[in-house]
């Protein structure tokens, strides 16, 4: 396939963006473009079963051959792309029944995004679900961001100082007595199992009784009980 053909879908790809933003799908200018750029692709699926570009910042490339190149960045579906990190775009067919309008239509409120906006192309693009549209992005890093030169050492602090900086930064705490606002079941502090324990009497002989023991302190401690509480019916 000449890539000249390529350019020419490029070109009514370009044109087609344009009409569908200015006109509703019932205006004959809006259902013109629509079918030339399905012509157009009908045409190109004669010869082969996929277009994968690569995308530069003006231009797009496939095959090694430069299909389009826009160097006015606010008309450019090259810059529309590239700025928000997609690195290459493949259409497949069935891409011009339907996606291919929602994909233009993506690209339009890409551009028309402003700085702040909480959403971007990948964004955008994530949303429709497109099935015979893919594409590969690259993180980008913020602009204030230090780059890492290889072999460099990350340095942190001390875990110590840390927890210092941490506790400075927390509100003071309230006088009196605090008591915790959850309450945890009291089965949990008790074992199922009974264990046999030793206690020493006051004339100092030894006798063994059946207690159940706290399973959060020992078995001589004043929580615990001769026995263990019934559970729940």
């Amino acid at each position: 396939m000449p890539p000249q053909q390529v350019e020419e879908l490029l070109l009514v790809l370009s044109k087609g963006i344009r009409a569908t933003q200015l006109y509703l799908p019932n205006n004959p200018v809006y259902q013109r473009a629509v079918d030339n750029i399905r012509a157009s692709f009908r045409q190109i699926w004669q010869a082969t079963d996929d277009l994968v570009f690569d995308v530069g910042e003006t231009e797009l490339r496939w095959e090694d051959n430069v299909v389009y190149n826009q160097e006015q960045r606010g008309e450019s579906i090259a810059w529309t792309l590239y700025k928000d990190g997609v690195r290459s775009l493949a259409f497949k067919p069935g891409v011009e029944e339907a996606e291919i309008v929602n994909f233009l239509g993506v690209l339009q409120r890409a551009r028309n995004l402003q700085a702040d906006a909480a959403d971007d192309l990948l964004t955008l693009l994530w949303a429709q679900d497109f099935q015979f549209v893919s594409y590969t992005f690259r993180e980008l890093v913020s602009e204030n961001a230090a780059p890492i030169e290889a072999g460099e050492t990350i340095t942190s602090a001390p875990p110590t100082d840390v927890r210092h900086a941490v506790e400075a930064e927390a509100p003071p705490k309230r006088e009196g007595r605090s008591r915790s606002t959850t309450s945890t079941p009291r089965s949990t502090f008790w074992k199922t199992t009974r264990s046999r324990t030793s206690r020493r009497t006051s004339s100092g002989s030894t006798r063994r009784t059946s207690a159940a023991t706290c399973s959060r302190c020992c078995s001589t401690c004043s929580s615990c009980r001769p026995t263990a509480p019934s559970g729940p019916s």
